[in-house]
């Protein structure tokens, strides 16, 4: 756990509420901690694929076809999508991070389609190994940005 932090009181005010208005903008800016996180969470929903949803606990029905071919896999460029933390980033910014595939047919193939008689195959969600991968990289930056304006403010830690 973190030393405390503890703040110095100086004679110019303004320096001081500007200290803390920068560590409240350096906190709420989220992107080192999503540039961290991304690659397990694009490593967690390959596993989701790779085992056809027994990573979510949820088994995907077989194929109805006589192919060998794993349910989902026809070219690939699904699961190397997915499995690509740099491909499959579709929005990082300080406050968010989308991954995710980009191909079209992702959301049927994860919620199925009654119309083409596609049945679901989710894919699409969190494990807990990739909920611990967020908090922990996440509770990495706050710790980061904490002590580095500790050693800024003064603060003894």
């Amino acid at each position: 756990m973190p030393a405390p932090l503890r703040l110095r009181s100086t004679s110019d005010g303004a320096a001081s509420a500007a200290a803390l208005r920068q560590l409240g903008r350096q906190v709420a800016d989220f992107r080192p901690a999503w540039q961290e996180a991304r690659g397990p969470l694009a490593q967690g929903l390959a596993r989701n694929l790779d085992s056809q949803g027994g990573a979510l606990g949820v088994r995907w029905p077989p194929r109805v076809t006589r192919s060998s071919r794993p349910p989902l896999v026809r070219t690939g460029r699904l699961r190397a999508t997915i499995g690509s933390a740099t491909l499959g980033t579709r929005t990082l910014t300080s406050r968010r991070l989308v991954l995710g595939p980009d191909q079209r047919y992702q959301f049927v193939q994860h919620y199925g389609s009654e119309k083409r008689r596609i049945p679901a195959r989710p894919f699409l969600g969190w494990t807990e190994a990739m909920v611990r991968a967020v908090e922990d990289a996440v509770g990495r930056h706050v710790e980061r940005q904490l002590e580095t304006a500790r050693r800024a403010l003064g603060g003894a830690a």
